[in-house]
């Protein structure tokens, strides 16, 4: 690509982005997306799970 060589033109080559770079960074931007979903998903479940629970004892009339 013609504009990658202008834009980064400042850094030395041996400094510059490679492919393996942009790689992990894509795969770490996965790995913690994937981990915040999971992560909303769990408190969502637990917070309705206890909501559930409460009624079930308000029901019960424990």
């Amino acid at each position: 690509m013609a504009g990658e060589s202008s834009l980064f033109k400042f850094l030395s080559p041996g400094r510059r982005f490679q492919s393996t770079d942009i790689q992990a960074a894509a795969g770490w931007g996965v790995a913690a997306a994937t981990t915040a979903l999971w992560v909303i998903q769990v408190f969502t479940f637990s917070k309705s799970f206890d909501l559930c629970i409460l009624l079930f004892l308000i029901s019960t009339d424990l």
